[in-house]
């Protein structure tokens, strides 16, 4: 009898993280330490991509706003409007993986049309910006052209 209380308990601690004792709900899963994010757009002069765990958003600047956008393959809806008014911020688009929101994580982005095109990482991701990154899409040819960009994220 002795026996069988003994193994009851080592049972119990054993599965204790998930069901037993004062845990009773599963760990929370954490989010990826890496990924990757795909997203293609219509790019006339100059926009900002903002991406924040699993949303990003055009800040649209100079030239005709984003167009034709897919986050993933999936097309995405900035909810612009015709008049594409200056500095004016997106939707907000989900995406997946998330990127991380409460560790530090290095930013690569390429992907400009060409030599011409600046894709450069004004803002990396920190504690003190909420892990935001902020990235500046310029073109000064005249006119609007594909963009291709492929952001890789990697937790430290």
């Amino acid at each position: 009898m002795i026996v069988r209380r003994l193994m009851v308990v080592s049972v119990c601690l054993v599965v204790g993280a998930f069901g037993c004792g004062p845990n009773k709900q599963p760990p929370k899963a954490e989010p990826p330490r890496s990924g990757v994010v795909h997203v293609s757009a219509i790019i006339d002069h100059k926009d900002t991509l903002v991406l924040q765990g699993n949303q990003l958003w055009f800040k649209h600047r100079y030239g005709t706003a984003p167009a034709d956008v897919t986050v993933n393959g999936k097309p995405a809806d900035l909810g612009y409007t015709a008049s594409g008014a200056e500095a004016v911020d997106s939707k907000k688009i989900t995406f997946s993986p998330a990127m991380p929101t409460d560790r530090p994580f290095r930013i690569e982005a390429t992907g400009a049309p060409d030599a011409e095109g600046q894709l450069v990482v004004v803002e990396e991701p920190t504690a003190a910006n909420n892990y935001t990154t902020v990235l500046m899409l310029y073109d000064p040819r005249e006119g609007a052209r594909k963009w291709d960009l492929t952001i890789k994220f990697d937790a430290q």
